[in-house]
């Protein structure tokens, strides 16, 4: 099958292509959608009208309609789990191609269930990953990829032309199994590693034993300068524990009682320890999980469902309202709207009030009065008493 682009269809015609498929589609702008609260947005035709051609793409919303993610750049890598993917389920298999060789595969999820994610290392230290994008995410169905600057593609035919109930159906188990047979299939034939519950990056040194051990490892073996030190393994296990769902106020508290016990274990006298301002390690454990959460809340919508009840009420009321929820720290961290969705409107300023001019008192000019001579001669002789002084 060759490569086709979307043909000559308007934003609002793609989206409502999609709703008639079964599809809930959202508008996005690259890779991001533009709406406040788009996951849970009640979609419907008129509603697709009044989006109008926001945005310069369409995605479609993963609550039944999921993706398989090959985030993989390397080709014989995506040609096995094709393959594999074509021998396990029945339906039609479609393939979106935005940065080549990474193939998306849409398939049907009859009740939604969280993302499952796994990450493997080629030989030459390399990181892919295999997702399933699921709840709370979705995926560019049509429109420019930002890395390329070129249009998505699908190889034979595009989400827009399936219906939802002619794609793979998959429930969590059956995904989990089938990324598990992909990571068998790639060890067995490519010699790739399963590293999921290890924190890496693509450009991590291969022979650097410490960022590969699985964070529950760095956790239990955390010491005050040792192998793995407090601040990078809290950093690892906050992350991990928040994208588990785990609450902020539980992930607090459990950092902390970590962080007390490698206190105590620190060898020696316990009278020669450092002294340790635990005020101040709870306010940088906080501002751990909650920037965590600040930074990458917009990529993993579902870990705001971890703040605290007050605040994760306020978050959706900022978004029903309309603004646009953040992250303040202030004397301490809360929630607040970084300005509304609208511009402001222009109001008219109060009528002002004339003041009454002061009545200003007359003052009269100066004015030259003639002098009069003084007659020096006219005043009393002066005469001496008791030869002192004189009256």
């Amino acid at each position: 099958m060759s490569e086709t682009t979307t043909p000559v269809m308007t934003q609002r015609e793609i989206r409502k292509a999609l709703y008639r498929n079964g599809h809930i589609p959202t508008p996005v702008s690259g890779k991001r959608p533009i709406l406040n609260d788009w996951p849970r947005l009640a979609v419907d035709e008129g509603v697709i009208d009044d989006w109008g051609e926001a945005g310069n793409g369409t995605g479609a919303v993963c609550s039944r309609t999921a993706g398989f993610d090959l985030d993989i750049l390397d080709e014989g890598a995506v040609r096995i789990v094709l393959e594999l993917m074509r021998s396990t389920f029945s339906g039609t298999i479609l393939e979106r191609t935005g940065l080549a060789p990474k193939v998306l595969v849409p398939v049907y999820i009859p009740q939604p269930f969280r993302k499952i994610i796994k990450k493997f290392r080629a030989p030459d230290g390399s990181i892919h990953k295999i997702e399933l994008l699921c709840d709370g995410q979705q995926f560019v169905v049509e429109g420019i990829h930002p890395d390329t600057q070129k249009p998505y593609t699908w190889r034979g035919p595009s989400l827009t032309d399936v219906s939802l109930m002619h794609l793979p159906v998959v429930n969590e188990e059956g995904a989990r199994a089938f990324i598990d047979r992909c990571a068998a299939e790639l060890k067995s034939q490519l010699g790739w590693l399963d590293v999921s519950s290890v924190a890496v990056s693509a450009a991590a040194d291969p022979n650097n034993v410490v960022q590969f051990a699985p964070v529950s490892e760095r956790i239990e073996k955390m010491q005050y300068g040792g192998e793995f030190p407090i601040n990078d393994t809290l950093l690892a296990y906050s992350g991990d524990q928040l994208r588990n769902g785990v609450a902020c106020e539980g992930v607090i508290k459990d950092c902390l009682a970590r962080v007390q016990k490698t206190y105590d274990e620190i060898p020696g006298d316990p009278q020669e320890r450092p002294i340790w301002d635990w005020n101040k390690i709870r306010l940088q454990i906080e501002a751990m999980v909650y920037g965590y959460i600040k930074k990458n809340h917009t990529d993993q919508p579902r870990i705001i469902e971890t703040l605290p009840h007050s605040m994760l009420e306020k978050w959706r009321s900022i978004e029903a309202a309309g603004g646009t929820p953040c992250f303040q720290k202030r004397r301490y961290w809360g929630v607040e709207d970084s300005g509304p969705a609208d511009p402001l409107p222009i109001m008219d300023a109060p009528p002002t009030v004339p003041v009454a001019e002061k009545t200003r008192r007359h003052r009269p000019a100066n004015v030259l009065v003639p002098f009069k001579a003084f007659d020096v001669a006219s005043l009393p002789r002066r005469c001496w008493l008791l030869d002192q002084h004189y009256t």
